[in-house]
């Protein structure tokens, strides 16, 4: 099992990786050691935001925010590799809750402009649909994705919503419904299917104990203090576990599964991907895949065979993603 955490030095911000065994069992006598070896990505002048990984192409989601120009952006990092892509740079949206879905390749996010807006792009951040959570722009303050039901877990204010993502297509049938409803504000929400912990507001003092509550979403049930936490002003809830993939999800197939990319490699719909090259690349040839040539800008055929996944464009030259790149970038038509 492994561990993901952002931490901040003096001006320095550095995601580690721990791949202890923290368990319960082991929790107690188990320490966390921050050190060189643990590093995946450092930077200067920024603050990690949030933190979401996809299980199934060993990539990590950063968002980051530049301290001196306040502008924001959305980079990718491969756990295995620790090579890392700019996303999305210096954009207006303003996320501040960003949530991978790897099933759908879906990237999902809340702006801080738009509170109660849910965005859903692809996994490269471009905006696909804009669905409009709450009828009225009350903050988010916590969102996650569950694999088994498809649905987006959130909560506002003192209630717990859900949302189907297999109905966003169909504007007509989508909404949000109400989950359940507390009593106060719900505090350090975490989702852990079927399951929702979360704690609730208090007055800050050791003489106010801090309870922790949860709610089973499938069978709306209802526990009250779980558990009782003396003597703490403040509570986070944290998760050490593997992905959660659906019921049958073995049989799925990840195109970046065979490392195609000599840098990078996001999956597309339809069982494509795309390579792309890390931040530090000084080179263009990484962004065509292992069994493809780069000449002259461009990913070229090998004896008229592109990499798996990919397709020959009309010229029977060059190679693409989909047909619309060959006829965009290469051919000014395709083949049928």
């Amino acid at each position: 099992k492994q561990v993901y955490m952002a931490v901040e030095n003096d001006q320095t911000s550095i995601v580690y990786h721990i791949g202890k065994n923290l368990s319960q069992k082991t929790r107690s006598d188990k320490k966390l050691t921050f050190d060189s070896n643990n590093e995946l990505y450092k930077g200067v002048d920024e603050r990690i935001e949030h933190l979401a990984i996809d299980g199934i192409t060993q990539n990590l989601y950063i968002l980051i925010r530049n301290k001196k120009t306040l502008q924001q952006q959305i980079s990718i990092l491969n756990i295995r590799t620790h090579k890392k892509r700019t996303l999305v740079k210096n954009q207006h949206i303003q996320p501040s809750i960003l949530i991978v879905d790897s099933i759908k390749t879906n990237l999902y996010w809340i702006s801080h402009d738009s509170p109660s807006k849910l965005n859903i792009g692809n996994l490269q951040g471009q905006i696909k649909k804009q669905i409009q959570l709450l009828s009225t722009d009350s903050n988010i303050s916590y969102m996650s994705y569950d694999p088994i039901t498809h649905a987006i877990v959130f909560v506002s204010q003192s209630t717990i919503y859900g949302l189907n993502t297999l109905d966003y297509r169909n504007q007509n049938h989508l909404s949000s419904r109400i989950l359940y409803e507390h009593s106060s504000i719900i505090q350090n929400a975490l989702f852990i299917h079927p399951t929702l912990y979360f704690t609730q507001e208090n007055n800050g003092s050791e003489e106010s104990p801090i309870h922790l509550h949860s709610i089973d979403i499938l069978a709306k049930s209802y526990a009250k203090n779980m558990a009782k936490f003396k003597h703490f002003n403040s509570l986070k809830l944290f998760v050490d576990m593997a992905p959660i993939l659906p019921l049958g999800s073995t049989s799925m197939t990840n195109p970046c599964i065979n490392n195609p990319c000599s840098d990078l490699c996001i999956p597309l719909e339809h069982g494509r991907f795309r390579c792309l090259c890390n931040d530090d690349a000084r080179y263009q040839s990484c962004t065509c895949p292992n069994d493809e040539k780069f000449i002259a800008g461009a990913c070229r055929a090998k004896n008229e065979q592109c990499a798996p996944g990919r397709i020959l464009c009309q010229n029977r030259i060059h190679c693409a993603e989909s047909a619309r790149i060959c006829e965009q970038d290469h051919t000014q038509y395709t083949e049928a």
